[in-house]
């Protein structure tokens, strides 16, 4: 798919063009002047392409026209790309033009370079506070992102049991995978509401049945494997 970028998605109808808050997605139109989301296609960038392809280190890419490949399918409930397996600059290139002199312009770490003390934990906190609240439903295609099998974009690969498994294939019967809190929400008191309860640093995917064998078992050094 070809288009020029206009900006990044941070909701349905939402895109901004500015104050990038990270590197997870980016839309696309027809037009590099285009501002009618309906008329966007919005992509989701894997974290293996976000250091040169994110906005929020790389706002020199709005306007510019790219190619992308990857599933067609809805995100941010929106017409979109997901499982993102290519960028490529419009006639030729994969990479971006670099944004200055430094071979680490381009990285998500890029603000705090050079910096110590109060300066670099200011940029550090600058860096990593523009995180987004999923509900609940976004998880699922957020751990297509997180957990997406290396070997095969069309799997993910579950916590517990090592197995690949087709990302279209979540749900609640025995075969299935869905959405493992490792550390067990009845010893959070956080559910499934937005913040903690949504919270993809500790959400994963799990085959149903070994997730239901887990329950809320605590983790423990030694003890007896559980077949």
């Amino acid at each position: 798919m070809r288009g020029y970028v206009v900006g990044q998605p941070t909701a349905t109808n939402t895109v901004v063009r500015s104050g990038f808050p990270n590197g997870y997605a980016l839309a696309i139109a027809d037009s590099a002047s285009q501002t009618a989301t309906s008329q966007m296609l919005y992509v989701q960038i894997p974290s293996a392409f976000r250091a040169h392809w994110g906005l929020r280190t790389n706002p020199g890419l709005m306007g510019k026209q790219i190619d992308v490949t990857g599933t067609l399918t809805a995100y941010f409930s929106h017409p979109g790309m997901t499982g993102t397996t290519a960028f490529a600059l419009a006639g030729g290139g994969t990479e971006p033009p670099p944004g200055g002199t430094s071979p680490w312009d381009s990285t998500y770490y890029a603000p705090a370079i050079g910096k110590s003390g109060t300066a670099l934990r200011t940029s550090l906190h600058d860096i990593i506070d523009g995180n987004a609240r999923l509900s609940y439903a976004q998880v699922w295609t957020a751990l297509q992102d997180t957990d997406q099998d290396p070997n095969s974009s069309a799997n993910v690969i579950e916590l517990y049991s090592g197995r690949s498994i087709s990302k279209s294939l979540n749900g609640g019967d025995p075969d299935d995978w869905n959405r493992e809190h490792v550390w067990a929400q009845s010893h959070g008191g956080f559910g499934t509401s937005a913040g903690p309860g949504t919270d993809v640093h500790h959400l994963r995917p799990e085959d149903v049945s070994v997730n239901s064998t887990r329950g809320n078992k605590d983790f423990d050094l030694g003890g007896s494997a559980v077949s």
